[in-house]
């Protein structure tokens, strides 16, 4: 359905639209008026019909605008609807006895009806629509301020104008009090219209601005109206008519405006809104502006010995009344401004505390963080005077990782909270605990007994760990490493931090669930450590690192089947540097991911042509590789694996990829799945250093493994007078050939160690006694020579 061309317009013109239309329609009138063109009957008969329509085409308006909206906005609306119907009903009686009955209109009459009912609508409409944030202080304050302002203004004219003519009037005192209500009235519409427009917010700032505009249009034309009747000259077709035409025609205008102001949620009877009860300077001196203006006309009166009057006297107890309620209530609005004033700095208080309470605290814990922690040990140094030295201990919970990707963050919070509270619970109240992150914890100890204190402190500690905490419904046990330092006379915060922390690393070194004292050797040793990982970073690039290979030999035979890759570094100024060492370095830093990579790689590429250097009839060459738990993790495993065996055309069953036993106590489906792919692919993969880890047996059926490789601390102890060991290997052996795996002993060094693992039918071993890892030149002409590296038993089994 289309939309109807009046209505399309009222919706999608802009305001200034309006506003032209108005000026061409106003500008026209007072052209007719002035021309006289229409001759005196069509002059009269277009005045009075105007005065009439026009109010109505503004009240049909305004009523369409209160249709539309809600709350006191729909009942403002309706009011100012009401208001110009009462003057349009007038405008036409007054119409009625002018055109159709051709008589004077007489005064007063049922016209003066309908214009002075419109009066209290207007003020009624001016007052309900709603400005923002209201109370009820701010409803009655317009009211207030409208009979001060109209009280004072009336004062003015009836020392001026309305007193002279009021006594001039020789007509009945209905008729006097009737000729006095009209300017009256219009004073009081156009002080609460401009009092209004004061006090509007937001989108009815516009809205008010037309509405009073077109009010103190109409009173100017009502002025006129009063002035010209007033001396016995008034007509219709007088200019001044044109104010009725123009204001009615604006309120119109002002309702055609579409306002998307919702009403606001009124408060409480006692609730004064604060910003109602700190109005705009304007808004608070307007009022009292017209009476600064009327104390002179009272000090003239007061001179002359004029009396005041019944009239006069009314009008002044109404202002000072209205002043009286005005100051009363803006002492009450100070009284509440002063209650939620002291309200607001008592809340600031208490969220200044807060924040500062969240500023050096752990949230979690409760105890002190890092930033309060480093300003205790400062003032701790800083104190000239003091019984004993400042000492730190410094813990770390050993393998906190496992609880929070076992059991989940939730229980690796709730046992932080539980070591805190156990840290609490073996130190003094004056001693300061505190969380640094993570899973790391610091005590500050003010101690007379100077070191031997911290040793009873970090005792307590080791033995409060070693109670089990209950976690996701199992009791587990968790250690803490713990470093302690002590504070000299040139030490700060941070060195002691430091110091601590180094020998904190020291005790996790040593085996964890320890402390150690800070020392300078432990210092060095931590700075060549730093100063190794520097290094090992750049080693790959500079072409530091290489491959060995050690021999894998078939006990039944004592022939070459595989070989084990091993990395080695050779330092440019240390020389060698252990595998224990730098492998460790490269877990912590990370490098053991593209490092890991280029070993497989390297190592398929070697086999690869050494596959083509056996002797023929020689079964193929088995390769193993080492990979870390950190490697299992990285998601670009399997498509190295992937690129290696493409590029060497090595098969995928030659490549063994070894994982220590520490990877069955990690029950993450991640790992599974990544060890599942790799089988996938075709790839065998060994379980390293068997019987040495915490495994669960059972968890063997679920990893896709092919071989066990018996850890070397089992094989040392295999000779005759050791039956003990043969009994585990024993069982090794049998729980492999059940699975049906592999099973490989490393370490052997003995020929005694190689009777006893023949006789115990271990199929394969590798060790010192066979060959050392050797370069893969050295390997190669083993392969191509076919050496037997250990003599064949001599009773063939």
């Amino acid at each position: 359905m289309q939309t109807p061309p009046i209505r399309h317009f009222a919706r999608k013109a802009p305001l200034w639209g309006y506003l032209l239309v108005w000026a061409a329609l106003s500008l026209t009138f007072l052209v007719l008026l002035a021309t006289g063109i229409l001759g005196s009957r069509g002059t009269v008969i277009l005045d009075d019909y105007s005065s009439a329509l026009i109010p109505a085409f503004g009240a049909a308006m305004c009523w369409r605008a209160g249709r539309r909206a809600s709350g006191r906005l729909r009942r403002a609306w309706l009011l100012c609807a009401a208001s110009l119907l009462s003057w349009g009903i007038g405008s036409g009686l007054w119409t009625m006895y002018e055109v159709y009955l051709g008589q004077e209109v007489p005064f007063p009459s049922l016209a003066d009806v309908g214009y002075l009912a419109s009066v209290p609508l207007i003020v009624a409409a001016l007052l309900t629509f709603p400005a923002d944030r209201e109370s009820n202080a701010a409803r009655i304050r317009p009211l207030l301020d409208g009979a001060i302002a109209a009280g004072s203004l009336l004062f003015v004219s009836w020392v001026t104008v309305l007193g002279p003519v009021f006594r001039a009037n020789s007509g009945s005192l209905l008729a006097q009090s009737i000729s006095l209500a009209y300017p009256a009235g219009d004073v009081l519409c156009a002080t609460m219209a401009v009092l209004c427009l004061a006090r509007a917010r937001g989108e009815l700032r516009v809205t008010m601005s037309l509405i009073s505009a077109g009010l103190l249009t109409v009173a100017v034309g009502d002025g006129g109206f009063a002035w010209f009747t007033a001396h016995g000259s008034y007509a219709a077709g007088n200019l001044f008519d044109t104010g009725y035409i123009a204001g009615f025609l604006l309120i119109g205008v002002a309702a055609l405006r579409p306002t998307r102001r919702v009403d606001p949620q009124p408060p409480g009877d006692t609730d004064i809104d604060v910003s109602a009860a700190t109005p705009s300077r304007f808004a608070q001196a307007l009022p009292y502006a017209p009476l600064l203006v009327s104390m002179p006309f009272a000090i003239v009166m007061k001179l002359r010995g004029q009396p005041i009057g019944p009239f006069l006297f009314f009008v002044g107890l109404v202002v000072i009344l209205a002043v009286l309620a005005r100051q009363l209530l803006s002492v009450q609005a100070n009284l509440v401004l002063s209650r939620q004033l002291h309200e607001t700095v008592l809340t600031l208080r208490e969220r200044e505390v807060e924040l500062q309470y969240q500023a050096f605290h752990d949230p979690l814990t409760g105890l002190a963080n890092r930033a309060l922690f480093a300003d205790r040990i400062g003032h701790a140094l800083a104190k000239k005077r003091r019984p004993g030295p400042v000492i730190l201990l410094l813990a770390d919970l050993d393998d906190f990782k496992t609880v929070n990707d076992t059991l989940g963050h939730p229980a690796g919070d709730t046992l932080l909270i539980a070591v805190a509270e156990r840290l609490r619970a073996v130190v003094r109240p004056e001693d300061t605990v505190a969380r640094l992150g993570g899973d790391e914890f610091a005590v500050l100890l003010e101690a007379p007994e100077g070191i031997i204190a911290a040793h009873r402190v970090a005792e307590r500690i080791e033995r409060a760990m070693l109670q089990p905490f209950h976690l996701a419904g199992i009791d587990m046990v968790m250690g803490a490493s713990i470093g302690i330092a002590s504070g000299s006379a040139d030490a700060t915060g941070e060195t002691m931090l430091r110091d601590a922390d180094i020998a904190m690393y020291a005790a996790k070194a040593a085996g964890k669930g320890r402390y150690e004292v800070f020392a300078v050797d432990l210092a060095v040793a931590n700075i060549d450590r730093l100063q190794l990982k520097g290094d090992f970073t750049d080693a790959l690039a500079l072409g530091e690192l290489s491959l060995k290979y050690q021999p894998i030999i078939d006990l039944s035979s004592g022939r070459l089947r595989g070989v084990e890759a091993l990395l080695r570094w050779t330092h440019p100024v240390q020389g060698e540097v252990s595998p224990d060492v730098f492998i460790s370095l490269a877990e912590a830093s990370g490098a053991i991911l593209p490092i890991g990579r280029w070993v497989i790689a390297e190592a398929c590429e070697q086999a690869g042509r050494w596959q083509q250097d056996l002797p023929e009839g020689s079964p193929p060459l088995q390769l193993a590789v080492n990979v870390s738990g950190r490697q299992l993790d990285d998601p670009e495993l399997i498509p190295a694996v992937q690129a290696a065996l493409a590029a060497s055309g090595l098969h995928p069953s030659l490549l063994t990829l070894e994982v220590t036993e520490t990877v069955l106590s990690n029950e993450d489906d991640d790992t599974v799945a990544q060890l599942v792919a790799l089988r996938d692919l075709g790839v065998r993969l060994a379980i390293d250093d068997f019987g040495t880890g915490h495994s669960s047996l059972s968890r063997l059926r679920e990893y896709p493994f092919d071989t066990l490789k018996i850890d070397r601390p089992f094989i040392a102890g295999l000779t005759p007078d050791a039956p003990v060991p043969d009994v585990v290997i024993t069982a090794i052996l049998a729980l492999g050939q059940g699975l049906g795996m592999n099973v490989i002993a490393e370490g052997v060094e003995t020929e005694e160690q190689l009777s006893a693992l023949r006789a115990l039918d271990c199929p394969q071993a590798q060790g010192f006694l066979f060959a050392r890892p050797a370069h893969p030149d050295v390997i190669g002409e083993l392969i191509r020579s076919g050496i037997v590296l250990a003599d064949p038993p001599a009773v063939p089994r």
